[in-house]
């Protein structure tokens, strides 16, 4: 009969310790998987969760809670898909809550394990990156004080017409300004000046087709693009109304101007 002796018992002692590290580093590992700051998912073959870490819990819970209950079928449809093909994809989810839009760039790719097909996805929240891409981008093409298109997107839009209608569709450029701004200006100062052009632009945007384009090209001037038009005589009526509106007496409120200057 076999007693045990000294070896028996270290091999035991090291084998108990090993296990206990393993162990130990089973746990750290589980932590860090919970607490990664970007979603991480593992679905299996149809589409139901195996693993979920913390932000991806979150980020579940906000598109259940959206006002489109669509936005969770539509994922799992996707991964049911790309499950099926056995390909990975890159895609934008954009989740509509109740107090911000959030935006994540989702990686999604099938892996096998254990003979089980799994799709492994993991979710970073660009909310901030694309409010700053969106920032850059009204920057670059909308004018700040009224909103309109700047210079830029009429030109553009007019190279366009020039190119690809062949000359085959009919569109008028109207040049606008304010006579004696600098004026308005001066006397008044620039917020009540800049609260008039708030205004120019609203009664210039009134009654415009989708296909027309209002821009502010520089400080009291705008340029009107008409398109599509069928005389000349239609676009000199146009203008004409126009006009007849900016006749009209402009409100200027200088109290809640200065009161929003001062905040």
């Amino acid at each position: 009969m076999h007693s045990p002796n000294k070896h028996d018992f270290q091999a035991a002692a090291t084998r108990a310790r090993d296990e206990s590290i393993f162990e130990s580093e089973l746990n750290i590992l589980r932590d860090v998987f919970r607490l990664l700051p970007a979603g991480v998912t593992v679905q299996d073959e149809h589409g139901e969760f195996v693993l979920m870490n913390d932000a991806a819990t979150a980020i579940l819970e906000a598109a259940a809670a959206a006002p489109s209950a669509s936005q969770l079928n539509d994922r799992r449809e996707t991964c049911l898909e790309l499950l099926r093909t056995g390909r990975p994809a890159v895609v934008e989810e954009a989740i509509a809550g109740s107090s911000a839009k959030q935006v994540f760039l989702t990686s999604h790719r099938p892996i096998e394990v254990a003979g089980r097909n799994l799709l492994i996805s993991s979710s970073t929240d660009i909310s901030e990156q694309k409010a700053f891409e969106d920032h850059l981008f009204r920057s670059a093409y909308y004018d700040e004080l009224t909103g309109l298109p700047t210079r830029r997107v009429i030109e553009h839009r007019v190279n366009s017409l020039l190119k690809y209608d062949n000359g085959q569709g009919r569109f008028a450029l109207a040049f606008l300004d304010i006579d004696n701004f600098k004026h308005i200006n001066d006397y008044y100062g620039h917020p009540v000046g800049d609260a008039l052009l708030v205004e120019m632009a609203k009664r210039l945007g009134l009654d415009l087709r989708d296909s027309d384009i209002l821009s502010r090209i520089s400080g009291d001037e705008f340029v009107l693009l008409l398109n599509p038009i069928e005389s000349d005589a239609e676009v000199e009526e146009y203008i004409h109304f126009i006009l007849q509106r900016l006749k009209a007496p402009f409100f200027i409120d200088q109290s809640e101007i200065f009161a929003s200057t001062s905040i």
